[in-house]
C-alpha cells in the first residue's frame, strides 16, 4: 500500500481522467508523493475517486506519458512515482524543433535574456572550487582545439552550466540546463558544418568571461555573454539558412 494521500471525488466539469491526474500530479509537485512511492492499487484509487477503472486507467497513462509515473505488471507491481523524464520532454522539444514550432532564435532569446541576467549572482556566489572547474573547463577546450578535429559542444555547454549552478536557484538550473542540452543536441547535429574559427572564438570568448568574472565586473561580463550568445546565432542561422538552400 502507498502513502496516506486524500484525493477528492471528481465531478463532471472537466474529463475525469485529467481532474484525477491534476490531483495526482498536485501531490507529486508539492511532494506529498515522491520518486519511489507507489500509489494505492487500482481498486482502491476507483474508491478514493468515485469513477470507474477506465477513467483511473486514462489518467495513471497519462501520467505515465509525462514521465511522472512507471506503471509494472506482476504481483510487485503497481503504478511508481518516478523522477521527471528529461529525455522524453527534450524528444518532445526536438520534434517541435523539427516541425519548425522552435527555431534557434527562440532558444537564442531566451539564453539571451536568461544568461546575463544571473551575472550579478553568478559572481556574488561563485566558489574557488567552481572558478577551479571553470579554469579546467577553458583548458580543456584549448586542448582540444589543437587537435585537427575538436570536440568542443559538450565541454562548452558544460561551462555554462557550471555557470547556471552558481545561481544556487535550482529553478533557474533547470530552466538553462534544459535550453542548453537541447543546444547541445542541435549543435552535435550540426559540429561538422561549423567552422574551426568558431571553436577558437567561443573559447577566447569563455576565457575572457572566466576573467571577467575572477575580477568581479559584472556589466562587462554580461556584455561579453550577449557577444557570445549572439556570434554563436550567427553561426547557426548561416549553417541554417544554407541548408534551406540546398
Amino acid at each position: 500500500m502507498g502513502k496516506s494521500i486524500m484525493f477528492e471525488k471528481v465531478g463532471n466539469r472537466q474529463r475525469l481522467s485529467e481532474s484525477i491526474a491534476n490531483q495526482i500530479k498536485k501531490a507529486i509537485f508539492e511532494e506529498k508523493l515522491i520518486p519511489g512511492d507507489k500509489l494505492p492499487p487500482e481498486k482502491e484509487l476507483v474508491r478514493m475517486f468515485g469513477t470507474s477503472r477506465t477513467t483511473i486507467r486514462e489518467a495513471l497513462r497519462h501520467l505515465e506519458i509525462c514521465g511522472l509515473l512507471s506503471v509494472r505488471p506482476g504481483q510487485d507491481g503497481g503504478s511508481f512515482v518516478i523522477q521527471p523524464d528529461m529525455n522524453r520532454l527534450q524528444s518532445i522539444v526536438l520534434d517541435l524543433i523539427n516541425a519548425r514550432s522552435l527555431t534557434i532564435e527562440h532558444f537564442t532569446e531566451a539564453r539571451m535574456i536568461l544568461e546575463p541576467s544571473i551575472v550579478g549572482q553568478v559572481i556574488k556566489n561563485i566558489t574557488e572550487e567552481e572558478i577551479e572547474l571553470l579554469e579546467q573547463n577553458v583548458n580543456r577546450a584549448e586542448s582540444e582545439m589543437k587537435k585537427e578535429n575538436p570536440r568542443l559542444v559538450s565541454n562548452n555547454i558544460i561551462f555554462h552550466k557550471i555557470l547556471a549552478d552558481c545561481t544556487r536557484n535550482p529553478l533557474i538550473v533547470m530552466v538553462l540546463n534544459l535550453i542548453n542540452d537541447f543546444l547541445k543536441t542541435y549543435l552535435r547535429a550540426v559540429a561538422e558544418k561549423l567552422d574551426k574559427e568558431v571553436g577558437y572564438h567561443v573559447v577566447e570568448l569563455h576565457k575572457q568571461i572566466l576573467k571577467g568574472i575572477k575580477e568581479g565586473k559584472v556589466e562587462l561580463v554580461m556584455e561579453l555573454m550577449r557577444d557570445h550568445i549572439n556570434d554563436i546565432n550567427q553561426s547557426l542561422k548561416g549553417i541554417d539558412n544554407e541548408a534551406k538552400r540546398e
